[in-house]
């Protein structure tokens, strides 16, 4: 709560609560005008806010934007009238802060927008999967007619291979979107990783350095290709956003030995598994 002169904006009494929010002390606001704080992020709205005063008597709940001491901008509703302190006309306010709760409705928003695209990334990977099927079911018929000295059937090989690399940037998509239907398989994780590498530099932008350094013994896991491709986009995001300023990303994956306590309890001997770890 605020209150200070119409005339000039001079504050003659602020609550606790303004102290903590603004960052000022006490003897740093009063007999001072917010002009001289620096307090308003447009200097013309504090007019345009007596302006209203003036005029309806009152004002409730207008957004305002103000600086702190540290000079940060934040957001409040600011509820006002006008009153007479010492026969001067004076306006008393309440601000509510409420930058934290605009944050949020800006993450919300912008959540709502990454799963449109999720949906709209998961409408046209399956159709472009079923464009795909047909490129590669016919490829594959046309190749087995061919005897492998025809000069075209190596071009049937490199037209199921584009349209197999396709189909799988398609698999990487729909785990995106999250609309991949599960199947667990055996899977190459340093295979998977080489043929993700490009997707993920661009995900991460130029400012930062991004290695890959793969396990040669690395062994067969048994999982989702599609679930794989996500947890490893969500690592490296992840790693992204936590490095606004830049840095270095390396992309690892090796074997590591570790005891299982549930066999522990059932086993008389300690048992271990090898497992696949994945480091960045």
């Amino acid at each position: 709560m605020t209150i200070s002169s119409i005339s000039e904006g001079r504050y003659i009494d602020v609550n606790e609560g303004f102290l903590r929010v603004t960052g000022y002390r006490r003897e740093e606001v009063i007999g001072h005008t917010s002009t001289e704080l620096n307090f308003w992020e447009r200097p013309e709205a504090r007019a345009e806010l007596v302006d209203v005063l003036r005029t309806e008597g009152s004002v409730r709940n207008r957004e305002i934007t103000f600086r702190t001491k540290s000079g940060e901008m934040r957001v409040a509703l600011d509820s006002s009238e006008i009153i007479e302190v010492a026969g001067q006309k004076c306006m008393i306010s309440i601000l509510r802060d409420m930058t934290e709760q605009k944050s949020l409705e800006n993450q919300l928003r912008q959540s709502q927008k990454m799963e449109a695209v999720g949906q709209l990334t998961g409408g046209i990977a399956h159709d472009f999967n079923n464009m795909l099927g047909v490129i590669i079911g016919y490829s594959e018929v046309i190749g087995e007619r061919l005897s492998e000295n025809d000069p075209l059937h190596k071009k049937c090989e490199q037209i199921t291979k584009a349209a197999q690399s396709a189909a799988s940037l398609t698999r990487q998509l729909l785990a995106f979107s999250r609309q991949q239907v599960l199947e667990p398989k055996y899977l190459d994780l340093n295979s998977i990783v080489r043929n993700m590498e490009r997707m993920l530099r661009r995900l991460i932008g130029e400012d930062i350095n991004f290695t890959t350094a793969l396990g040669p013994t690395l062994g067969s896991i048994k999982a989702d290709q599609g679930q794989i491709e996500q947890i490893l986009i969500n690592l490296v995001v992840n790693a992204r956003d936590a490095m606004p300023d830049g840095g270095a990303i390396a992309n690892r994956d090796n074997l590591r030995r570790t005891q299982r306590r549930i066999l522990q309890k059932t086993l008389a001997a300690n048992a271990g598994i090898v497992c696949a770890s994945h480091c960045f």
